[in-house]
């Protein structure tokens, strides 16, 4: 089938015909309308002659006038589309309006005179909207609020307001914790049934709130409140109505979002789950008298924004009395919420009428022009993944018109599913189709540059602006894009010029002023940037920049005037009244700057900033009790602020919480010299002392003290620098020579580390800091210290002491390692007092595959609360927005997978596998976007596995489980290392496989040897603990076969054929992908054959299964050796072929004193048959040998399998195993018994000798 013409396919899109229309108009091709260079503009233009009245027509003329750069047609022909989709009947009509409506408010600052010829349409439509539908009602509302807020005229503020149908006023509880995401699935206080309550427990850690006022700036409103915190919050606001009523419930907000209604879930839009819109219109029937609307939201931002309006649903008129007056009057709780139906025809009927049982629309089943129109509309929402979806295959087509590919384009680069990189090449590829299809589109060139600019490819971005500003001169964008690059690249003059040429394009524009004004700043034009601040002020008077403008003169009382006159306006900005502080406090005002702190501290409770500004006040006028107590009521508020708050407030007490704790570093020095202990060492640790007071919180201070011994050069080498912790409070740091000089090292500027000065054997270091914590976000309501190690490998500790100090009631766990000291606990009043001391602890002796050293070094720590399901769910909540489905990703995934009905579970499980390890580099951060990880193919490869089985309809989890080698003992308390590898666990109807992504090589279902059988951590609420599966024997064996022929002089050639699965395989494949194929049979000879056959000449060598991770790897080789037996007389001695010896790996020393870990398989199967020179015949004095233990056996047995021809059968089997140290003398034994079995030389005889 031949392209469609382009201009069949845009009159077609204007039509809202659909595919049947599209093939009726290629049949009618050959008219002159469609020849190949047609004006789409122009054919629209005669379409709307012939159908004034069609709003369709209308809205596509404006936003192709929009793309072409034509600014005040576009808006003329926008609100012309309004007018017609508020009297037609048109079943789109509410569509048209909302797209029409969001087209009219992008031109602001663009078309000239938009606020003149705006405002009258505005104003009428809201007042009669017709059939425009409540989101172009709420759209023009909203832009009326904006103007009477840019002209400071209050009047028109307000009815824009009453006519967004905006719930202005809030209760707000929250943000409630510990998780930021995770609370959204749970069912929380506020979301009871009852009125709300005064205060409310936010969760562990963040105390008990008081319920709170907020009030909108306009229609939105910033929930955030004392905690500075993401986590769930509830609004709630009352609506009360004559009658029964259909409404419409506007919801806004970017987060995860829950409408209740009279304590009822109305509507949930899980933006933790999938792509979902910012903007949501829920239909429900509100009965007589008074409702309850609440919207429950998750965020991670801690001041989120909520917009909340109501409209009838008949009319489009603001429904009802809204507000929270009478708060606790009752409410209609009896009554069940019902949904109101959507308006027959509409666009979202026709897309549900398109979406299969699975969600998946089916857009191909959508006319052109709906789908055009659900794109517009679907990113006006900020529904981005709905907006490429419904054009994917549109703009995909060949003969796509430009106005498609540019929206596509526009989707492209806002796609949460794809890495910034692949959003600007999908972009760039849309942009440049565009370009091509309609030269006359401004946006191509300047979106192009745009992406130029973020490649840092400025001379070419400039290159497009300069071409795009001279065939589109009326759209401002332009020259003020090109204004930014030519002020980045130090071209002041220029960029100014073209800030004045945007602004004679449009002078009604604020944009083009605020930009001539940052230049002239940066140039210090004094003068010109007041006139233009003026200007700016003028051109909106909601803009803070005059009042900025004066606090930087310091001309207070002006400021201060200004700040007055915006507050009016928006008397909750708190960023407006910390600026009013400001300037009274610049004007010698400072009662009257404490009074404006204090109203930031009604509208933020506990406000640090806000706190401290007063304590400074207070204390300035001699008040510094009220100082203190206003600094204790803002910690009770916010108790996890302690580094901000906690020392001023030990300042204004004169005093330190870890004064009492302090010791003299002097006298440790004295009692170490007058001891006379001494250490063969290059440096000895004489004083290890830390002290953390811990607060109820789980907040907590530790003052840590060291002093160092130097006796070597090499001990000055690694103690003569002294780098402070990040944030540390540094008390002292010190050299302190042998006679007892103290040296204070110089700061220098640049240097992060401290030199200690005339370093010598026999001085000493010293320093000491403190270190302010927060309460541990993994563990919310607890406590979590460092683990504090009593000795080392390399260092001898002299004196070490642990004291943590908390309230009785924290009720502190200990967990101890190796021969730990045990804890002494003493009260002291209200506090309890864990104390740790060792001495003299001299280093341990490293010992090769030893187990973890937190295993068995001695150590403690302590905590409170610090559970594994606790640390779980902190994962979880990191990753709670990082699993998004998408349906890019499920085509993804079903293409990989194959069908459900042809396949079975494991078979596309195994298709999934294969392709994540082909095409996924693994690496970075496992937090990351899991679809940003497919579509990059890069990054983490579990998370990669886990979200494509996910997306096929697999059941899978993630899961982190413990290396053998890892610290093994069992303890409730949780910590990050234990659990360190992240698997993925499929549940498959046989039962659950086990996936690791480590490998390259590995087949489907392998797991390294190190994480068989051992506990696995699920990545699920409750923190399940699962044991990952034991692999077979002989997942892991490689078997040699050798045919060898031996000639009487001592040499020999062979042919071998090695068979390697499991480990061995995946070794070899990644030794394999490494080599060059040119340089492979050079690098087999010189690096393995002259390994195990030293001499020999590789003569052939082919590789099966390379590239098949499912398959075993086969190597087939032939060698020649002219030494492979030496010469004894008429003996010949056959040297060891193939041995795999144990001892050097596993038993080098005769004794342990630490556990011994083998983590990997040794499964060797030989086979070698030997053809004998002509005349020689094995000896028969090699005895077999048997070794078998719990640990592995060994066989070995050399026969004469016929006349001429010997043949040695060996055997070799180590599973992976924990070897106590008493228990490791038969094991060595073991290999040593193995290795000398293998080394033995076979003894040839010739006959009758």
């Amino acid at each position: 089938m031949r392209p469609l013409p382009f201009l069949a396919f845009a009159l077609a899109l204007a039509g809202g015909c659909g595919s049947a229309t599209l093939r009726t108009a290629e049949r009618g091709a050959a008219a002159p309308l469609f020849g190949p260079r047609q004006d789409l503009e122009g054919a629209l233009v005669a379409k709307r002659r012939r159908e004034p009245r069609d709003p369709r027509t209308a809205y596509l003329l404006a936003l192709v006038r929009e793309l072409r750069g034509k600014p005040r047609d576009a808006l003329d022909m926008g609100l012309g589309a309004l007018e017609l989709a508020s009297r037609s009947n048109d079943p789109l009509a509410w569509d048209l309006g909302e797209a029409a409506a969001y087209l009219v408010e992008d031109l602001d600052d663009v078309a000239p005179g938009w606020a003149s010829r705006v405002l009258p349409v505005a104003r009428r439509l809201v007042q009669r909207p017709g059939n425009i539908g409540p989101e172009a009602t709420h759209v023009l509302s909203e832009i009326l609020i904006r103007l009477g807020q840019r002209r400071a005229d209050a009047e028109l503020t307000r009815f824009g307001i009453e006519r967004s149908g905006c719930v202005t006023d809030f209760l707000v509880a929250g943000p409630f914790g510990p998780w930021q995401l995770l609370g959204f699935d749970d069912v929380l206080g506020p979301e009871l049934p009852g009125a709300p309550a005064g205060t409310v427990d936010l969760g562990p850690g963040r105390g008990t709130q008081p319920m709170r006022e907020v009030h909108a700036r306009g229609c939105a409103a910033n929930v955030g409140g004392t905690v500075p915190q993401g986590g769930t919050f509830y609004a709630t606001s009352f609506v009360e109505l004559d009658r029964t009523t259909e409404v419409v419930v506007r919801v806004e907000s970017p987060n995860a979002v829950k409408l209740l209604v009279n304590d009822r879930a109305a509507f949930t839009r899980d933006a933790l789950r999938g792509p979902v819109a910012r903007i949501d219109l829920v239909p429900v029937v509100l009965p007589a008298g008074r409702s309850k609307l609440t919207i429950k939201l998750s965020t991670r931002h801690p001041n989120p924004v909520v917009v909340l309006s109501i409209f009838d649903a008949t009319t489009f008129a603001p429904a009802g009395r809204r507000g929270i007056d009478r708060a606790d009057s009752p409410y209609r709780r009896d009554i069940l919420v019902e949904r109101a139906r959507q308006p027959e025809g509409s666009l979202a009927r026709m897309i549900a009428a398109a979406t299969a049982a699975d969600g998946e629309v089916r857009w191909d089943e959508l006319p052109a022009f709906e789908r055009l129109l659900a794109a517009a509309v679907s990113l006006s929402r900020g529904d981005v993944v709905r907006a490429r979806e419904s054009l994917r295959t549109l703009a995909a087509r060949p003969d796509a018109p430009a106005v498609v590919t540019a929206i596509a384009a526009f989707a492209a680069l806002q796609d949460p599913a794809l890495p910034e990189d692949a959003r600007r090449d999908r972009a760039r590829r849309l942009l440049g189709r565009t370009a091509e299809r309609d030269p006359d589109l401004w946006i191509a060139p300047y979106q192009l540059a745009r992406l130029e600019m973020a490649e840092d490819r400025t001379p070419r971005a400039i290159e497009l602006l300069e071409t795009a500003l001279a065939r589109f001169p009326a759209q401002v964008e332009i020259p003020l894009l090109l204004s930014d690059v030519l002020a980045g690249e130090g071209w002041e003059a220029d960029a100014l010029e073209q800030a004045r040429r945007a602004r004679r394009t449009n002078p009604d524009a604020c944009r083009p002023i605020q930009t001539m004004l940052g230049l002239r700043r940066r140039t210090n034009a004094v003068l010109e940037a007041e006139r233009l601040t003026r200007e700016l002020a003028a051109c909106d008077r909601a803009s803070d920049t005059d009042a900025m403008a004066h606090m930087q003169a310091r001309r207070w009382q002006e400021a201060e005037r200004e700040l007055g006159r915006l507050l009016a306006m928006q008397p909750d900005n708190v960023g407006l009244l910390s600026l009013l502080a400001d300037a009274r406090r610049g004007a010698g005002s400072l009662e009257e700057a404490y009074g404006a702190l204090g109203a930031i501290l009604e509208l933020r409770p506990g406000s640090g900033e806000a706190v401290l500004r007063r304590g400074d006040i207070d204390v300035a006028r001699g008040r510094a009790s009220e100082a203190r107590a206003e600094l204790a009521r803002a910690l009770a508020l916010r108790p996890g602020e302690t580094s901000e708050l906690r020392r001023p407030l030990a300042a204004l007490e004169a005093t330190t919480p870890m004064s009492a704790y302090r010791l003299d570093g002097a006298s440790v020095i004295r009692e170490f010299l007058a001891s006379g202990r001494s250490y063969e060492a290059p440096a000895v640790l004489v004083l290890d002392y830390t002290v953390v007071r811990v607060w109820s919180d789980g907040s907590s201070l530790e003052l840590t003290h060291n002093v160092i011994r130097v006796q070597s050069p090499e001990g000055i080498e690694r103690y003569g620098e002294f780098q402070p912790p990040d944030g540390a409070e540094l008390l002292s740091v010190r050299t302190v020579k042998a006679d007892g000089t103290r040296l204070e090292p110089e700061q220098i500027a640049g240097k992060d580390s401290l030199s200690l000065p005339n370093l010598a054997p026999g001085d000493f270091v010293e320093y000491e800091y403190v270190v302010a914590r927060e309460p541990p976000s993994s563990f919310p309501g607890g406590f979590y210290g460092d683990r504090f190690f009593f000795r080392s490998f390399d260092t001898p500790f002299d004196r070490s002491e642990l004291h943590v100090v908390a309230p009785r009631s924290m009720d502190l766990e200990v967990d101890p390692r190796g021969a730990a000291p045990p804890a002494e606990i003493t009260d002291e009043g209200p506090l309890r007092a864990y104390h740790f001391r060792a001495r003299e602890m001299r280093p341990i002796v490293a010992e090769p595959r030893a187990a973890s050293s937190r295993e068995f070094l001695p150590s403690v720590l302590v905590s409170r609360r610090a559970t594994w399901s606790s640390m779980v769910n902190g994962m979880l909540d990191g990753l709670a927005d990082k699993i998004r489905a998408d349906p890019e990703i499920t085509r993804l995934a079903r293409r990989i997978a194959g069908p459900e009905g042809a396949l079975g579970p494991a078979a596309r499980a195994q298709r999934v596998y294969a392709w994540v390890i082909r095409e996924v580099e693994d690496g970075g951060d496992p937090f990351a976007q899991a679809s940003e990880v497919v579509i990059r193919k890069n990054g983490n490869r579990a998370r990669a596995l886990h979200c494509l089985l996910q997306a096929a309809g697999i059941p899978a989890s993630l899961a982190l489980v413990r290396d053998a080698a890892a610290d093994q003992t069992r303890t409730s308390v949780a910590n990050g290392e234990t659990f360190e590898h992240l698997i993925v666990r499929i549940d498959l109807p046989d039962g659950p496989r086990w996936v690791s992504t480590f490998d390259d090589g590995a087949p489907f279902g392998y797991l390294p040897a190190s994480i068989r059988g051992q506990p696995a951590l699920g990545l699920a609420r409750g923190a399940p603990l699962w044991r990952t599966g034991v692999a077979p024997e002989g997942t892991d064996r490689r078997d040699v076969e050798i045919s060898l022929t031996l000639d009487r002089d001592a040499g020999g050639e062979a042919r071998v054929v090695e068979k390697c699965r499991g480990a061995a395989a995946v070794a070899w494949r990644r030794i394999l992908r490494q080599i060059p194929t040119a340089e492979l049979r050079q690098k087999f000879e010189q690096v393995y054959l002259g390994r195990v056959v030293e001499g020999a000449e590789l003569l052939d060598l082919a590789v099966d299964g390379a590239t098949d991770p499912q398959a075993p790897l086969v190597l087939r080789y032939r060698w020649r050796a002219r030494s492979v037996a030496r010469r004894v007389g008429q003996r010949m001695l056959l040297r060891a072929l193939y041995a795999t010896l144990l001892s050097p790996e596993l038993a080098r020393s005769p004794l342990r004193s630490l556990p011994m870990v083998v983590d990997d398989v040794v499964d060797l199967h030989v086979d070698a048959r030997i053809s004998l020179p002509a005349g020689f015949e094995l000896e028969p004095t090699l005895p077999d040998v048997s070794v078998d233990g719990w640990f592995g056996r060994f066989h070995s047995r050399v026969f004469a399998a016929a006349p001429g021809e010997a043949r040695l059968e060996r055997s070799i089997y180590v599973s992976p195993a924990r070897i106590a140290a008493d228990r490791y003398p038969i094991f060595a034994g073991f290999c040593r018994a193995a290795d000398q079995a293998q080394l033995a030389e076979i003894p040839l005889r010739e006959d009758g000798r």
